[in-house]
């Protein structure tokens, strides 16, 4: 049946009358309850983890083997996974930190606080991809690589934001095909909690540091990153609109077509620019592959000590973006992980 669309009946959980909860039903939301209320959990591969040992003693849920919480770098099409576990699977393909680029036409964008989307057999979906002439994309891939047959995926808001997505999956074909009413309204508690925890490890607010910058908002799918492209739009960012009147002078080494968002990269790059920078330096970055990242070095232009706490919010922003942060004698070195682009087939622009 592949993928498809399912209401999950979220508006009406708290006065359907739809519900006939268990006492088991019951132990499982009150775990979830205090999950959401415990602030000692972050994401990380122990939060997902927690939650398979919730979900794992009710009847219904016992095979769910693997959990992914991904939250998308706001505003562009780019996911991360901040917490992810499998149990019975001998290697996690997509573990903590593992990024990629999703069509944003794709079906997951499609996805409403209301719905999530459902896929009965991976091996149909690998088998469709095969059946055209052209190889599986990265991430489906990788989960029919790990012997997951089915799953679910729920999406996480933040009022009408989309935040990110819960994944779910079994080796069990077909497994998430006979839900239940109760099944909608535990899995409607487990969206509000992990939408909750996920606000707090957004970027949503961080728009705001550049809200002056409204073209930034053109800038926020993926893209095949081109060196003089992007020396234009910094400085043109920097002088227009941010009347700074630096001069930046980029340098590449990459030769292969990788994938890079310019929302978040520009706005990282500026924010070092207006942080750390006098007006009307040359600064010079040299971007290169190190074959697991794509690393940004941005040069002082003089000798220079520290600011503690500069540093420590320009380490906060990057975290929040998805960047690896950090400080030399020489400059700022940004870190993000390596994407090639058309990898997998070369109409395939993103990776999953």
């Amino acid at each position: 049946m592949g993928k498809h669309i399912t209401n999950i009946h979220f508006a009406n959980f708290l006065k359907s009358a739809k519900y006939n909860f268990t006492f088991e039903d019951s132990n499982l939301i009150g775990k979830l309850t205090t999950l959401g209320q415990n602030t000692e959990y972050t994401f990380r591969e122990a939060f997902a983890e927690k939650v398979l040992d919730i979900l794992q003693p009710h009847h219904y849920y016992a095979k769910v083997q693997r959990v992914c919480i991904a939250k998308i770098i706001y505003p562009t099409n780019e996911l991360m996974a901040v917490a992810s576990a499998n149990y019975g699977i001998s290697k996690n393909l997509i573990s903590n930190n593992y990024r990629c680029f999703v069509n944003p036409e794709g079906s997951l964008f499609k996805l409403d606080p209301n719905t999530f989307r459902i896929f009965d057999d991976v091996d149909e979906i690998i088998a469709s991809f095969a059946a055209k002439g052209v190889p599986p994309q990265r991430t489906i891939r990788y989960i029919y690589e790990m012997g997951f047959k089915s799953g679910l995926c729920i999406s996480l808001f933040s009022g009408e934001t989309l935040g990110g997505f819960l994944f779910l999956n079994t080796q069990e074909p077909g497994y998430f095909d006979n839900l239940k009413d109760e099944n909608y309204g535990i899995l409607s508690i487990l969206q509000l909690v992990i939408s909750k925890l996920l606000i707090q490890e957004s970027n949503f607010t961080f728009r705001k540091f550049f809200k002056h910058i409204e073209d930034l908002q053109e800038e926020t799918h993926g893209k095949i990153f081109d060196v003089q492209d992007c020396s234009k739009k910094l400085n043109y960012y920097m002088s227009e609109k941010l009347a700074n009147k630096c001069e930046i002078k980029i340098e590449s080494s990459i030769e292969e077509a990788i994938l890079f968002s310019p929302y978040t990269y520009y706005c990282m790059i500026l924010a070092i620019v207006q942080t750390l920078f006098h007006k009307n330096q040359i600064i010079l970055i040299r971007v290169k592959n190190t074959g697991v990242s794509q690393t940004t070095k941005i040069y002082y232009t003089d000798i220079r000590r520290h600011d503690t706490i500069q540093t420590q919010v320009l380490i906060q922003y990057g975290k929040l973006l998805g960047y690896e942060i950090s400080f030399d004698e020489l400059g700022v070195e940004l870190k993000n992980p390596i994407d090639f682009a058309y990898k997998d087939n070369p109409n395939i622009l993103y990776s999953i």
